[in-house]
């Protein structure tokens, strides 16, 4: 084969792999995610409303309704109230022109009907759509509609009702007055959403404009003209345009109030989280920096302090305690000779054949000495001996069943062993207490944030309150930065740091190396709770042959005194591991604890007192 047929090949192989994955993956996608591809589904994406108002005191409404559909379509309906209005008439559905019939039976696209019902009118007409836009042309006559005062002529209309089930892109109303009128005679007010626009046009056009309407949400029409250029609509006595005056002056004054507070949350929604994090980088700078330390080096090959390694561990993370430092007070205890550890051999019958299963026993050696030992101490000996086991003995796997059986009690008392480490820890001074202020302050100015942008949500209930909501909530969570270590224990911390890199690397450093087993042990202690003790076990396997026979000794280092295995330094291994059982321990035992004017301008969010209204839909 040529090695062109060769590549050839190798790239058709190629790419019919990836179209077969891309194949996979569109049809996990659509087995995901069905609705979303499949789903059938219809949108508004405007409507436009001419109203004329005849010298009768009706009007003829002309709708233009386009309607974009996803998927097979075959019927659209309509309703329109009467209320407000003697009669709707003369109901007729169009498409480009073209008139619907009047059904006589069946659903034939193309045909229509209307019911006329004593309250409202209902209409449903049929015709055949798919994945496609149409423009369908609804028209009737509104009779007795206009009322005519002694002062004015008032039209109140609903022109889109709230019982739409969808929403409209855009909605465009225009009325249309008999001629005989001067524009400053005319009057005109929009009752519906806030972002709403009513506009007279000139001394015959009024003109209603509204973006992104809402579903369920009216757009309504109130307008005053003189009764002259409508002298055939019905007479009503008395005045009116003083109590349209005060009632739409009430609904302004209610919209305009409205306004100016939307204003004020959207310009705070837009300063709050600058404001916020100006805190944050102020407290940062003053407070989130460690302090710069005397100590610079790669490795330190001491202890940097006496304390115990549960509060080496406490250090290092910043203040968080783990199942590490448990099990590494017990083997500290264990070196200082208050507990003797001894590992056994179990075989577990499962059903794949015999494992070998190991656990710890723990005996207390010398309580009557334990009165110096630190608080955390005494309750993790209690915890151990006195309320898991004999006062004397104990086990692991006993400690693990009483966290099972009695999680609230040992829930208590492992909570009152960290709390006891804190309160050391505190003594200490390892937190500077200056940066745990800053840490609750900027917590709560975004948490205080976070509230306002909820609130935001909930009042708007736009894309602001989603971005003030996750600003403040990011910006709590951030407080934990702030926090940093006194002077003293930002230097004891590089060299912790320095020493846990001497633990990770000592079998590779060209330098002389402590032969004590009894310093090894020592420091074996304080790599549970860093972490890193499984790697010094390793490593400690390779030295110790070599530093045997330099030394000229015969016999293997079987591991620490304090701690008894058949299997060696080994065995001290599996033990550093129990601190993920243990931590899976705790976890549960906490779960199961968690069981128990009229001059134009925008709408006012007033009336609703129109007549008309209605709504509709399509399938």
């Amino acid at each position: 084969m040529s090695p062109v047929q060769d590549k050839f090949n190798k790239t058709s192989d190629i790419s019919w792999r990836s179209w077969g994955f891309f194949l996979v993956f569109v049809l996990l996608f659509l087995a995901l995610f069905p609705s979303k591809v499949w789903a059938k589904d219809y949108s508004f994406s405007k409507v436009l409303i001419k109203a004329w108002v005849n010298t009768d005191g009706s009007i003829t409404i002309v709708e233009n309704r386009t309607y974009n559909f996803r998927g097979d379509f075959h019927w659209a309906d309509y309703k329109v109230y009467k209320s407000g209005c003697d009669d709707i008439r003369n109901f007729a559905i169009s498409e480009g022109g073209k008139p619907f019939s009047s059904l006589v039976s069946g659903e034939t696209p193309g045909t229509f009907y209307v019911v006329n019902y004593p309250d409202k009118v209902y209409a449903k007409w049929f015709y055949s759509a798919s994945n496609e836009k149409r423009t369908f042309t609804i028209s009737y006559l509104i009779v007795g509609v206009v009322k005519s005062y002694d002062d004015v002529a008032e039209l109140y209309w609903k022109f889109i009702g709230d019982e739409w089930e969808k929403g409209f892109n855009r909605v465009e109303v225009e009325v249309y007055l008999p001629s005989g009128a001067l524009k400053e005679n005319i009057k005109a007010w929009g009752h519906g959403p806030l972002n709403g626009l009513v506009e007279i046009v000139d001394a015959q056009t009024i003109r209603f404009t509204v973006d992104k309407l809402p579903a369920k949400t009216f757009v309504e029409g109130r307008i005053v003209f003189p009764p002259s250029i409508v002298p055939e609509a019905k007479k009503v006595s008395g005045k009116r345009l003083n109590q349209i005056l005060a009632e739409e002056k009430r609904w302004a004054d209610e919209a305009n109030f409205k306004r100016l507070f939307y204003r004020f949350i959207i310009l705070a929604g837009g300063l709050l989280p600058l404001f916020g994090w100006g805190i944050w980088f102020y407290l940062w700078q003053k407070y989130g920096r460690e302090y710069n330390t005397r100590f610079v080096g790669e490795y330190y090959r001491e202890l940097p302090a006496k304390y115990s390694p549960a509060l080496a561990g406490y250090l290092m993370r910043m203040g968080k305690i783990t199942s590490n430092d448990f099990v590494a007070v017990i083997m500290d205890l264990a070196r200082r000779g208050f507990i003797k550890i001894t590992e056994t051999k179990k075989e577990k019958i499962g059903l794949f054949g015999t494992k070998e299963k190991y656990d710890y026993t723990f005996r207390r050696m010398k309580p009557e000495q334990e009165v110096g030992l630190t608080d955390f101490e005494k309750l993790q000996l209690h915890l151990i001996f006195n309320q898991v086991g004999t006062g004397k003995f104990s086990s692991m796997e006993s400690i693990q069943n009483y966290a099972k059986t009695h999680p609230e009690r040992f829930q208590e008392s492992y909570q009152s062993w960290e709390s006891s480490i804190k309160s050391e820890a505190e003594l200490l001074g390892f937190i500077e207490k200056q940066s745990l202020t800053a840490v609750w302050i900027n917590a709560a100015v975004g948490i205080v944030i976070a509230v306002f942008g909820f609130i935001i949500l909930i009042a708007v209930g736009n894309a602001l309150g989603f971005f003030v909501l996750a600003s403040g909530v990011l910006q709590a969570i951030f407080s934990f930065p702030l926090k940093r270590r006194s002077p003293k224990a930002a230097e004891e911390f590089e060299k912790w740091r320095a020493f846990k890199q001497f633990l990770l690397d000592f079998s590779n450093l060209k330098i002389a190396l402590p032969s004590s087993m009894i310093i090894w042990e020592h420091y074996l202690v304080y790599a549970v709770a860093l972490g890193v003790a499984e790697k010094v076990i390793e490593q400690l396997k390779v030295v110790l042959p070599s530093q045997q026979v330099e030394s000229g000794t015969v016999s293997a280092y079987r591991g620490p005194s304090w701690f008894e295995s058949s299997r060696g330094i080994s065995g001290l291994a599996s033990f550093d591991s129990l601190s993920t059982s243990f931590s899976s321990m705790v976890s549960i035992a906490s779960s199961a604890m968690s069981s128990a004017s009229g001059g134009g301008g925008g709408f006012s969010g007033g009336g609703g007192g129109g007549g008309g209204g209605g709504g509709g839909g399509a399938g």
